[in-house]
Order: C-alpha cells, then structure tokens, then sequence
C-alpha cells in the first residue's frame, strides 16, 4: 500500500499474520569520481568505472566532436559509450582492446 511521497507500507494478508513493514525510497549514493588530472591545455577522457575495453574508435590526430564515441568499455555485462565532453583533436590514446582498466584511468587526451 503506498502511503504517499516516497514511503511504501507492506502487511502480511495471511490468517492470523502480524507483521507489518514501512519501506523508504530514497536516491542512490552518487558514484566515487577521482580528479581528473590533465596536461596543460589538455582535456583528459577517464573511465568512469572499471572494465575491459572492447573496442578504442579513435587514434592520435583523428579530430573529434562533443558526444563522439572515443572508447567502448564492457563493465558490470554492460557496453558503456565513453564520448568526448569536448571537441579537440586526440593528443593520445592511452589504451588498446582487451586492456582492463580502473575507475579513473585516463584512456584519451584530447588538445
């Protein structure tokens, strides 16, 4: 039974049941971020959680557009887009298919 706002009420309807549970909804715990470190004059792309690279779409020099897909990472059976937040041109990639890397590890430096 909701009993409005973000709280939900659970009974037993079982014969002779007395139990009674009062259930809140609350938000997730925002994910752990680490600084994102970068050269000067350098936009720095870092996985945002830990994975295995499935596939890097871009090389050094290739010029990229904000939202362009730059490396595709599996994590958690999932395929995560990583995009440039920026445009620029790709100063460096630092990580090849099948590399497992960290929450955090820079994977592109774009100038």
């Amino acid at each position: 039974r909701c009993s409005g706002g973000d709280a939900v009420e659970v009974s037993e309807i079982a014969p002779g049941a007395r139990g009674s549970w009062r259930f809140a909804v609350v938000a997730p715990p925002a994910l752990p971020r680490r600084p994102q470190a970068a050269t000067s004059g350098a936009t720095v792309v870092v996985a945002p959680l830990a994975g295995t690279v499935a596939a890097v779409r871009v090389s050094v020099g290739d010029v990229v557009e904000v939202g362009e897909t730059l490396v595709l990472l599996e994590a958690m059976k999932m395929e995560h887009r990583i995009t440039a937040s920026s445009p620029g041109v790709v100063k460096a990639v630092n990580v090849s298919e099948r590399d497992v890397v960290r929450e955090g590890d820079v994977l592109v430096e774009l100038e």
